[in-house]
């Protein structure tokens, strides 16, 4: 019986140096990517896995999308990496880089088949298109262009992406959302349209886009 409970706890041991060991690894990994150590990279992507998470759940596809790191990021995805993996907060490796407003990583991920149908960080549980309708045109574009459905999708306030893009004052997003059916008769959860919404913000060109298309 104690030759039993002396391999359990050597085998326990062995386990959590390892696990500290690889953590550690994770770590080295991450920040090779943030000051782009090609190098370190290639030789701790090895060691370590394609999918390791470090303590905040970052994946080495997770930084490199983060810090806009292109040709990292094309290496990492040659390694088949698990695209819909998230981090603590809950985002993706493409809502990092949206988020972010890495519109070339944006753009490589979508075409490696990331889920542009996923809900990013915060606490109105907004649609990655909504997300990019405060900031990044062309992040709308290529959302859009993959999955068109998802123009008038809300958020739990209610919220659609032509409705925050007219408050952000991202009418060049507007007429991207317009162009591919954004309704302008959807209301939020307080009963406001987008043109009530562009008429509270004083978003006069906004109110003049949505009465045009009306």
């Amino acid at each position: 019986m104690k030759g039993t409970q002396t391999l359990l706890f050597t085998f326990m041991l062995a386990l959590s140096l390892s696990s500290q060991a690889g953590g550690s690894n994770i770590k080295q990994l991450n920040e090779a990517i943030r000051v782009d150590d090609k190098a370190q990279i290639s030789k701790l992507l090895k060691s370590v896995g394609v999918n390791a998470q470090d303590d905040e759940g970052m994946t080495p596809l997770m930084n490199a999308a983060q810090e806009g790191n292109i040709p990292v990021l094309k290496e990492i995805l040659k390694l088949k990496p698990q695209l819909e993996i998230k981090n603590k907060v809950g985002d993706t490796a493409l809502a990092i880089a949206v988020g972010g407003d890495q519109i070339e990583a944006t753009k490589i991920l979508i075409g490696a088949g990331a889920n542009v149908d996923i809900t990013v960080s915060g606490e109105n549980s907004d649609t990655l298109l909504i997300a990019a309708a405060r900031s990044n045109a062309e992040a709308a574009r290529l959302i859009l262009e993959r999955n068109k459905s998802l123009v008038n999708k809300t958020n739990k306030l209610g919220e659609t992406a032509l409705m925050e893009s007219v408050k952000f004052g991202y009418n060049d997003i507007a007429k991207i959302l317009l162009k591919y059916g954004a309704d302008t008769t959807m209301k939020n959860r307080e009963g406001k349209s987008a043109a009530d919404l562009a008429k509270s913000y004083h978003n006069h060109e906004a109110l003049k886009l949505l009465t045009a298309k009306k």
